[in-house]
């Protein structure tokens, strides 16, 4: 459950373009309109193609359409299954300054070879909350900023949390590989004084389809066995919805969270 009841200002967006293209640290970083081209190689990315107009709008407030993805989530999630349709575990993370204006983002590219510059690929800690703290710059002013991720953050950006100094963060879906993170702020300390505030998981269907792509991502590389966690009830509902129809293939996260959400 949400820690704090009010729910947060949309985020605030730019004319859209494509997720995931690196933009100069303080852009605003719009909420895509249409997937992400994975044919263009981020080096190819630069800057003056990703100029976007100065005029900003708010999303339509659509989060209780009962098989809608909450706008609040869209970027995030967007980026998360970017991340899945590449290989890498599907996970995406969006930090917001205290306006709701997006400030930077990132997804998991564990599995990739290429990466937008300053960010991490190939490696186990190109983690999705690690691509978008690094776009932080150094002694830069992050009071009030926001962090949100798909998923629970696990202890190595929790602490790059702390690193970045910013103090809060808001996710989808639990992790059970990280049960009891909440606790490492009893060691005291200065981990103790700048350790994030931690919001989340969210209500309803939301948190179980951050962790069924998680499952997802599970089974398509690992199989799913014994310890996985994709066992069970878990399991032949993930497998149910990978069996569905052009889900794989779908061309926006909005399009598959409508596909699997009479499964959720």
């Amino acid at each position: 459950m949400i820690d704090n009841p009010t729910r947060p200002p949309p985020l605030s967006v730019s004319s859209p373009i494509p997720p995931a293209r690196p933009l100069p640290p303080g852009h605003p970083m719009p909420l895509p309109s249409q997937p992400h081209d994975p044919h263009v190689p981020p080096s190819h990315q630069t800057p003056q193609t990703q100029a976007t107009s100065e005029a900003t709008a708010r999303v339509p407030d659509t989060a209780n359409a009962p098989d809608t993805l909450d706008p609040l989530w869209q970027l995030p999630f967007e980026l998360a299954w970017e991340a899945l349709q590449a290989g890498s575990r599907p996970v995406g993370a969006v930090v917001v300054d205290r306006a709701g204006q997006v400030v930077a983002v990132g997804r998991n590219r564990s599995q990739e070879s290429v990466a937008p510059p300053g960010q991490l690929a190939g490696t186990n800690i190109a983690h999705a909350e690690i691509n978008a703290l690094a776009q932080l710059p150094a002694r830069g002013d992050t009071d009030g900023h926001r962090l949100y991720t798909t998923l629970e953050p696990c202890l190595l950006c929790s602490s790059a949390l702390i690193h970045s100094h910013v103090r809060h963060v808001v996710y989808a879906a639990p992790d059970p590989v990280w049960r009891g993170i909440e606790r490492v702020p009893g060691v005291g300390g200065l981990i103790a004084d700048r350790w994030a505030r931690r919001e989340g998981p969210v209500e309803g269907p939301l948190a179980v389809f951050g962790a069924l792509l998680m499952q997802m991502w599970e089974v398509l590389h690992n199989g799913g066995g014994v310890g996985s966690g994709v066992e069970g009830d878990a399991g032949r509902t993930v497998r149910r919805c990978l069996a569905i129809d052009g889900l794989l293939d779908a061309p926006t996260v909005h399009r598959a969270y409508i596909l699997v959400r009479p499964h959720l």
